[in-house]
């Protein structure tokens, strides 16, 4: 995500400039962010947060709607968005930047019901354009949701088949001005070849990897995937619904149910083919708790629950989620961090002064008894010497932070160096040439290589014969700093 800003904020355009199987509008966000605070880790966190108070702000606005007579429900659903809706790690990211334009496509769709203005066909052509923004900030988490909003649109108005489908076409109509806005850019400015490669080639070779492993236990992973957190709202859905199955309590019960089974169903159907830990995959959990226990509460206003023990009990319920995603944030336990991992002191590498070093940070296989470890000093004093060597580099093949850190021009195509992420196995003989010919044309002077590779592929420049040739006969290792080998450009009279 760094880099990929990075570069977008450096001036390259995506799929003409460098290739990335994400898509490119959370790049856009991010260097936006980078233009207003400064090419710093901390943007990250900024922009994470901006997306993250207005989920908050959504959901309670969804509730509000809904569930006019229940604030209180409105501000607990927008208190768990605050703890659960971003990603652990605290920082942008696609899928979460996804969420968040589903969440305003739900806005604008739920406002456009009962409008009978002119405005409200704008507002269901706006939830189609944030549909639309949705698949290209990442290609599944924006997809799935389109038929949550369209059943929210259609099935209130099922008896009116005319209606139902031309407020579906206003819908489509959005995600293809979108499409021809997007397709627009792409011939004019960036490479649609390249953009078919990346955003479909690649994206369905990932997911069909992904499949093949996790189809024979879809059925299993349905049911328990993020269900397991959504238990309880779940329960009090059902006696909501049971409760006022004979009597007419809210005007729009079917609303509230599409709502609710389309939340659950999109959170499941994501979370179930993503190699995403479940935590990462619960955007909506606050809304559906709020929706699923204001209904109940709307539903039965008689008896038990109108006793003054109604608050606590509902109370002692919205903790348990409050609790459990607060203890998931704050500990990072997850996105490669353990249980026993301690956030202490911070790095001391300009664009990174607030980012506290985690400790243990293990690269690469957790699973062994002697794990290999990056210290962080070593990593500051990689970045040191890059500092006092003021001269275009390249990094293979994670470490791709440090061109942002450094403000060096990134210097190879690829966004994301690894077989299957960023290109197809079959490829590598032509990622090959072009990586060396965009070193040479970048007059990168210095390389460095590190030992081992978050997903256990660092060997692959060996695989890459003419990268392996540019690195033995131009270069010499000079430095050594954990994990990172720093090798520099010969001078050209001397020899290998």
């Amino acid at each position: 995500m760094f880099d990929g800003a990075w570069r977008v904020f450096q001036g390259q355009i995506p799929y003409r400039d460098f290739y990335s199987a994400f898509p490119p509008v959370p790049f856009f966000i991010l260097a936006f962010f980078f233009l207003l605070f400064g090419v710093d880790f901390s943007a990250m966190v900024i922009a994470a947060a901006v997306l993250n108070a207005l989920a908050i702000v959504c959901v309670i606005y969804v509730v509000r709607v809904l569930l006019p007579r229940q604030a209180a429900m409105a501000a607990a659903g927008g208190l768990l968005t605050a703890v659960w809706f971003q990603a652990p790690f605290g920082t942008l990211w696609f899928e979460q930047t996804a969420f968040a334009f589903n969440l305003f496509s739900l806005v604008f769709a739920l406002s456009s019901i009962n409008n009978v203005t002119r405005s409200a066909v704008w507002l269901r052509i706006s939830a189609g354009i944030c549909l639309g923004i949705a698949m290209l900030c990442k290609q599944n988490a924006g997809a799935e949701f389109v038929p949550v909003v369209l059943a929210i649109l259609v099935i209130p108005q099922l008896r009116e088949p005319r209606t139902a489908f031309v407020t579906s076409a206003q819908v489509f109509a959005g995600l293809m001005l979108a499409a021809v806005i997007f397709g627009s850019w792409l011939w004019w400015f960036s490479s649609p070849i390249h953009f078919w490669h990346d955003y479909v080639a690649m994206a369905r070779q990932i997911g069909a990897d992904r499949f093949s492993s996790i189809s024979s236990l879809l059925v299993l992973v349905i049911p328990i995937g993020t269900m397991g957190r959504s238990v309880l709202p779940l329960i009090a859905f059902c006696i909501a619904l049971r409760a006022t199955a004979e009597k007419r309590v809210f005007d729009n019960k079917a609303l509230l149910i599409c709502v609710v089974l389309g939340c659950v169903f999109y959170q499941n159907l994501f979370s179930s083919h993503t190699a995403n830990e479940i935590e990462n995959s619960m955007p909506y959990i606050g809304l559906i708790y709020a929706l699923s226990i204001g209904m109940l509460l709307e539903g039965v206003r008689e008896g038990f629950l109108a006793t003054p023990i109604t608050p606590v009990l509902v109370s002692m319920v919205l903790a348990v989620p409050l609790f459990d995603g607060a203890l998931v944030s704050v500990g990072r336990k997850v996105q490669e961090f353990g249980p026993g991992t301690t956030f202490t002191d911070r790095v001391q590498v300009p664009g990174m002064s607030r980012v506290r070093w985690g400790e243990p940070t293990v690269i690469g296989s957790k699973s062994t008894s002697n794990p290999t470890i990056l210290a962080r000093r070593e990593f500051e004093a990689l970045n040191d010497w890059l500092r006092k060597a003021d001269t275009n580099f390249f990094v293979f093949k994670d470490s791709t932070v440090l061109y942002g850190l450094q403000h060096r021009i990134s210097p190879q195509p690829w966004l994301y160096f690894s077989p299957g992420h960023g290109f197809l196995w079959e490829e590598l003989p032509h990622v090959d040439s072009e990586v060396v010919e965009s070193l040479v044309r970048n007059d990168v002077h210095v390389i460095v290589m590190e030992k081992e590779s978050w997903l256990g592929d660092g060997d692959l420049w060996n695989k890459m014969p003419k990268l392996e040739a540019f690195l033995e006969n131009d270069f010499e290792k000079v430095k050594e700093f954990g994990i990172y080998q720093v090798y520099r450009r010969r001078p050209p009279d001397s020899t290998p």
